[in-house]
């Protein structure tokens, strides 16, 4: 079992991670040989459990502050699939791509996120994490075909629409579409539903990194594609 002493930063260990069992997968691979691509706001790789993790790094938004996260919630979800700290983090043995998609405030561009697909395939990604959802873009659907065409898995959130439907590019057939559950196993009310929702990770209260240092707990479907993302990691790895 993981310990506080074996933390390089102190934090509250995830719920999820003794829920969905990630010490027994753990035991099976650490997701070393595996590359993940996190497509979001960018990371903090001056964090104490990003620190040395994240192996490439781009911005696609033309932010002054280059790829480094403004936002916040990219460096969570990249803590959340492997921060090197093993309480918050799936995987400790995944390199991670940072792909700055999604601007200071959190929007993103079609031509910025397709080119951000492009880019992690491009760099190497095995997985891209999506944690990004909105209408039907035509460039983005292309992107993720070109991506799927050469055998990547693209996991992306459902969206926190309720029932009002899955996001796009959730909604795409070649996408891996992820709902949200708390930790009694229950879909999150925010929860986006429908039949396009191809699997649930945790997504209420999810301790992971904050930028600047330190960690915050965040919900949403944009929580559990990561989550999802980080066990696709020791599941390849394992392989």
């Amino acid at each position: 079992p993981i310990t506080r002493g074996d933390c390089f930063a102190a934090a509250p260990e995830s719920w999820a991670m003794k829920s969905w069992q990630i010490d027994d997968l753990r035991k099976l691979s650490d997701g070393t040989s595996v590359t993940v691509a996190v497509l979001d706001t960018g990371g903090d790789e001056s964090h104490p459990d990003l620190r040395g993790r994240i192996v490439k790094a781009k911005d696609f938004t033309g932010s002054r502050y280059g790829y480094a996260d403004r936002n916040g919630h990219g460096t969570h979800c990249l803590g959340t699939v492997g921060a090197a700290n093993p309480l918050i983090g799936v995987s400790q043995g995944c390199q991670l791509i940072n792909a700055k998609v999604l601007s200071d405030s959190g929007s993103g561009a079609d031509d910025g996120i397709a080119d951000g697909i492009d880019w992690a395939v491009e760099s190497g990604a095995d997985v891209l994490s999506m944690s990004l959802g909105g209408s039907y873009s035509q460039r983005i659907e292309a992107a993720i075909q070109r991506a799927v065409a050469r055998k990547k898995v693209v996991i992306a959130a459902a969206g926190n629409s309720g029932p009002g439907g899955v996001d796009y590019p959730g909604k795409l057939k070649e996408c891996l579409s992820i709902g949200a559950i708390n930790r009694e196993f229950i879909i999150a009310p925010f929860s986006s539903r429908g039949d396009k929702i191809d699997c649930t990770g945790p997504g209420v209260d999810i301790v992971s990194c904050k930028p600047g240092g330190g960690h915050q707990g965040m919900s949403g479907t944009s929580m559990a594609t990561p989550f999802i993302a980080g066990m696709f990691a020791l599941l390849v790895g394992a392989m």
